[in-house]
């Protein structure tokens, strides 16, 4: 797992700033530059991509949220970029009842191809996405897609927390596919089939003790939507149970 190289014709760049309101509470803006030398999407070519972001985020010890748009635009040979994502996530406390709940809906949308023969690429492009973007599943990956995640979280004890969401996922463009963690696609595009791609449901436990030691528990129903159905019909759900102790020094 160390073994890693250089990933040759490859170069990421940018700058970063914060704007800090109060303590947890601020605006983010960034620009990133990447190049790939031998980038493939529609077709093979040397692609640079030119990122601008912002991200707004503030928690008041009730409240909480956090917000994110980024515009893409570049070249890839001779087709153009266009592409962009929008995500937001709020969320409210209830730190004086019973397990001090809180309640939270994520947002997110990210453009997708609306054609495959023209040159005008309108994918979002995450650069280096984690594989758990949306959950611990890691089974779909940031691009062309909108999803809507509400989800509780409850201090069972002292230490002890579990989070119970609900993942949903639709395709943002007919014409483009579903896509993986790394950005391989996963479903070709079809026009004619539903949005829907995938329902996660998620329970997830959190124990820490007072030496350092992390427990955690996660356990996720994954099942295929009308799009899958309609392009796979053999297509199964998937349960994933992961398991994890963590010693912190």
């Amino acid at each position: 797992m160390f073994d890693d190289g250089i990933g040759k014709g490859k170069a990421l760049w940018g700058t970063y700033a914060t704007i800090a309101s109060a303590p947890g509470t601020g605006i983010d803006v960034y620009y990133l530059g990447y190049r790939a030398g031998s980038a493939r999407d529609v077709r093979s070519a040397t692609e640079v991509r030119h990122s601008i972001g912002a991200r707004l985020f503030g928690d008041t010890g009730i409240w909480d949220w956090d917000g994110e748009a980024v515009y893409q635009f570049g070249r890839q040979g001779e087709a153009t970029i266009a592409a962009w994502t929008v995500a937001a996530t709020a969320g409210r406390a209830f730190r004086d009842t019973t397990f001090s709940p809180r309640i939270a809906l994520s947002a997110n949308i990210a453009s997708g191809d609306r054609d495959g023969t023209d040159n005008k690429l309108t994918a979002f492009n995450a650069l280096f996405p984690r594989g758990s973007y949306f959950s611990d599943l890691a089974h779909l990956g940031p691009r062309n897609f909108y999803n809507l995640n509400p989800y509780l979280t409850l201090e069972l004890a002292e230490r002890l927390t579990v989070t119970m969401d609900v993942n949903m996922f639709w395709r943002f463009s007919r014409a483009d596919g579903v896509y993986a963690p790394n950005g391989s696609q996963i479903l070709a595009a079809d026009r004619s089939a539903p949005r829907y791609v995938d329902t996660a449901t998620s329970i997830n436990f959190e124990f820490t003790t007072r030496g350092g030691v992390f427990l955690g528990a996660v356990a996720t129903r994954s099942a295929p939507g009308a799009f899958v159905r309609h392009v796979k019909p053999d297509a199964r759900a998937i349960t994933f149970i992961e398991l994890t102790a963590r010693l912190d020094f």
